[in-house]
């Protein structure tokens, strides 16, 4: 049995097999994109527990470390480095 319904997104009238179909498969489609995009929009945003890969290679990155330790008088590792970098507490354009 096909059943006449009107969208409720769009007000077009449709025809539909599902009786309690409420969307026309074109408005299904961008309000279905909408929740995909709703739902991955947290792993574009910044996660500080996601892995960060540097746009400089490992060499050059253990380098720009070495510098900043002998400029600074610190003694930071790669990790504690790239953690700083990470928060902001270092600035860095490379990174």
């Amino acid at each position: 049995m096909q059943y006449i319904r009107r969208c409720y997104v769009c007000g077009e009238l449709f025809v539909t097999d599902n009786p309690n179909a409420t969307k026309c498969e074109e408005c299904k489609a961008e309000v279905r994109e909408k929740q995909r995009e709703k739902k991955y929009a947290q792993y574009r945003t910044y996660n500080p527990r996601r892995l960060h890969i540097p746009r400089a290679g490992v060499s050059e990155c253990v380098a720009m470390v070495d510098k900043y330790n002998q400029e600074h008088g610190t003694k930071y590792s790669y990790g504690q480095y790239a953690s700083l970098v990470l928060l902001g507490k270092i600035k860095n354009d490379r990174w």
